[in-house]
């Protein structure tokens, strides 16, 4: 049997997300910081990229029992890992990203591609959950979008 590998949006979005996590641990990895905040960003953004591999590895092996409820709870934990990491990423007190001497970019590898994995795995929680929504409701209308859009817009301004 011939290796399929899926054309689908959102594989490719699981891809995206685990090529962003690859990226933001290596960046993170390569500076010197020994505090407990450091770590703990280290571990969530390790992770983020295990959720977003297991995304990757399961649309390629076990497509039908992964799409649904295994694939939501896969999603949110990658948007909650981002979530609760990124405010540290960006505080400059914890020099991470961000210096605290005068507010400058100190890995922008880390500050960019961390907002994107974030982005990224946004998107992937809203194709879930509006095919979702579209599966389960007879008459799919636009106020999940619009929920979702909030959704989106609250986590940002809390990262931020």
């Amino acid at each position: 049997m011939p290796f399929a590998v899926p054309d689908t949006p959102r594989f490719q979005s699981w891809c995206i997300a685990f090529t962003l996590s690859c990226v933001c641990v290596a960046s993170h990895a390569s500076q010197i910081i020994d505090t407990d905040v450091s770590k703990w960003v280290l571990a969530a953004i390790c992770v983020s990229l295990v959720f977003s591999f297991s995304g990757v590895v399961s649309y390629l092996t076990i497509l039908d029992k992964f799409q649904g409820r295994v694939e939501t709870v896969t999603a949110s934990f990658l948007v909650i890992f981002w979530a609760a990491s990124l405010p540290f990423i960006m505080d400059p007190g914890n020099n991470i990203a961000v210096t605290s001497t005068n507010f400058a970019i100190v890995n922008a590898n880390l500050y960019f591609f961390s907002w994107a994995a974030f982005g990224y795995s946004l998107l992937i929680f809203a194709q879930v959950a509006s095919e979702i929504a579209v599966r389960d409701l007879t008459k799919p209308n636009g106020k999940i979008a619009k929920w979702l859009g909030l959704l989106v817009s609250s986590i940002i301004v809390v990262a931020s």
